[in-house]
């Protein structure tokens, strides 16, 4: 079996030769790889892996004051939503920006545009591969974590059952930049990506009642895979849309809810 091969099989409920592998890592472990191994770049870990995926990115293409690269270089880690991290690994937030927000503040915050995003290069990028690995593509959309980092965690989580028309607002531009992100991306490669790839982490458990959305609706949310169930639609429009492709009995109508993404309505 080829790494593709042995994945789909997998999404297929089928038997495969081994237990696909993925590496997904941190660059501080990648860089901490590729000396441990002296190999030069992070493909050669890959491959040392047994690794049958490849993911694919978007580039970054917006303001300098968000630009990673640039960012890194000065010592500073911000992120497009203006919330900068300070510590080792990933950090802890050194800002709130909207800490005590109201509906008007959080209407008029700058928040990013997804023409900040390149995505003319993803096809390319998927197809230099040739079908050998599973590829995966989208945007990492951790929109409850950046929820939590642009409020604060304690004024997040009071604010649900305060102000839940606060929270709702702040979520629905979070979620609306990814889904527009993940749109771009899909449009330009869904075609050779095989698996959507979106974080973060998802279950089936509930947010606090005060905040549960199916508790404002009129019933339980239909049943799906537990990684989009509760969440909203977003999850579902892409990582549905890919579990879809490859199992279709077990692609379910995403949760009954407020729908964070105007765009799947």
């Amino acid at each position: 079996m080829t790494p593709r091969e042995r994945v789909l099989a997998v999404f297929n409920r089928q038997i495969p030769d081994r237990v696909p592998v993925w590496c997904g890592a941190s660059p501080e472990f990648m860089e901490k790889a590729r000396k441990h191994l002296g190999v030069n770049d992070d493909e050669a870990v890959y491959q040392r892996f047994r690794d049958d995926f490849r993911r694919v990115y978007s580039r970054y293409a917006g303001p300098e004051k968000f630009d990673p690269v640039i960012n890194a270089a000065n010592g500073t880690r911000r992120n497009v939503f203006g919330v900068e991290r300070i510590g080792e690994g990933y950090g802890v937030p050194a800002n709130t920006p909207l800490k005590d927000a109201t509906l008007e503040d959080v209407e008029n915050y700058p928040w990013p545009s997804p023409d900040w995003i390149d995505v003319s290069h993803i096809r390319e990028d998927a197809l230099k591969y040739g079908g050998e690995y599973a590829i995966m593509g989208g945007e990492w959309c951790p929109f409850f974590h950046d929820l939590l980092d642009l409020l604060g965690m304690e004024d997040a989580l009071v604010t649900m059952y305060e102000e839940p028309e606060v929270v709702h607002a702040v979520l629905n531009h979070l979620v609306d930049y990814y889904y527009e992100c993940n749109k771009r991306i899909f449009e330009a490669a869904g075609d050779v990506i095989d698996i959507a790839f979106m974080g973060n982490d998802r279950k089936r458990n509930r947010l606090p009642h005060e905040f549960d959305i199916a508790a404002q609706t009129a019933g339980p949310p239909t049943p799906a895979p537990p990684w989009w169930a509760g969440w909203g639609r977003e999850s579902a429009a892409f990582g549905g849309a890919a579990w879809a492709d490859t199992a279709p009995e077990r692609a379910a109508e995403p949760p009954a809810g407020p729908q964070y993404c105007r765009g799947t309505a």
